[in-house]
């Protein structure tokens, strides 16, 4: 894809973003202050493997720096699926071929410029929470719908790890005990039912077409009043509903904001993902939270690799 640029500011600091996602990779240059300057995808295309992709990766941000005539200060890397604080990635279902991979070494090596990696939802976490739905809220959770299903938690202000630092993957939650089995290995996942490749497979298991539907064609279906669909878009919502109080049940935030793909086609599911959300919440009222939609849109994914990047900054100040 050929990159888009714009006019970069005066002397305002920039980082390189970097968002690896299960079905493209987006680069792009992003401001201190979260405005994104220039940006390219492609395919993530995993069985290409891991070095030639990420070759790609470095030629876009050295043209992108070129074209813009800006020195990034530094790189921001959001990546689906489990990663560890020394800058590999874990196993992802979505990148087979890339577990054990020292992302954060290879960029350094060839950018010559410090390298973050994170979990990619939270660092769409941190870009919210910066610029967006969570501004000013020290208890938020973002859940990403895409490929998959995602999320970060901010508890009082900071983000929220696990023991030994280990990031919760909230799309893996169990929702049904004897359920679908999940890429992950396990049976019921909540991105089982709710996540794009999982709805879609889904769908294609219980009405098979010659050529699979993916999940907008799905809600498009719906949208027209076509069954199964419709029937289809309420298990959907049940399933996110159940998720989300859940969530709002186990942690009480004051605000989830839901971003990704998938809501492209909110006019089908929000409400209703809302009234379900409602009427399972019990002993913590859903009316204690906000149930809100992200305010970043496309470039949550970008602006919060960055974030990963302008947070370490921070912190060794």
């Amino acid at each position: 894809m050929k990159p888009s640029i714009q006019n970069p500011p005066g002397d305002v600091l920039c980082a390189g973003a970097v968002d690896i996602g299960g079905t493209k990779i987006a680069c792009g240059v992003v401001t201190a202050t979260g405005e994104v300057l220039a940006e390219a995808a492609f395919p993530t295309a995993p069985e290409r493997g891991v070095e030639r992709q990420l070759k790609t990766v470095v030629e876009y941000l050295e043209e992108l720096q070129t074209r813009l005539g800006v020195q990034l200060s530094g790189i921001g890397v959001g990546c689906t699926g489990p990663v560890d604080s020394r800058g590999v990635v874990g196993q992802v279902p979505f990148l087979p071929g890339w577990e054990g991979f020292a992302l954060t070494e290879y960029l350094t090596a060839r950018l010559g410029a410090p390298v973050f990696l994170e979990n990619d939802a939270d660092a769409a976490l941190l870009a919210e929470a910066r610029f967006g739905a969570g501004r000013s809220c020290p208890s938020f959770i973002l859940v990403t719908l895409g490929t998959g299903i995602g999320g970060g938690i901010l508890r009082d202000g900071l983000l929220y790890r696990g023991v030994g630092g280990v990031h919760p993957e909230i799309g893996h939650m169990i929702i049904h005990a004897d359920g679908r089995v999940c890429s992950c290995g396990g049976r019921g996942c909540w991105e089982t039912y709710c996540g794009g490749q999982g709805l879609a497979d889904w769908v294609q298991e219980a009405y098979p077409q010659p050529a699979p539907l993916g999940a907008a064609q799905i809600f498009a279906r719906a949208r027209q009043g076509r069954r199964p669909y419709v029937d289809v878009v309420r298990r959907f919502c049940a399933a996110m509903g159940a998720a989300l109080a859940n969530l709002i049940t186990l942690f009480a935030p004051q605000r989830i904001a839901l971003t990704g793909g998938l809501l492209q086609s909110r006019d089908v599911f929000w409400s209703a993902v809302q009234q379900e959300t409602q009427a399972r919440c019990h002993l913590v009222p859903a009316h204690t939270t906000e149930l809100v939609l992200g305010q970043l849109g496309v470039s949550a994914g970008l602006v919060g690799a960055a974030s990963v990047f302008f947070m370490q900054q921070e912190r060794s100040l």
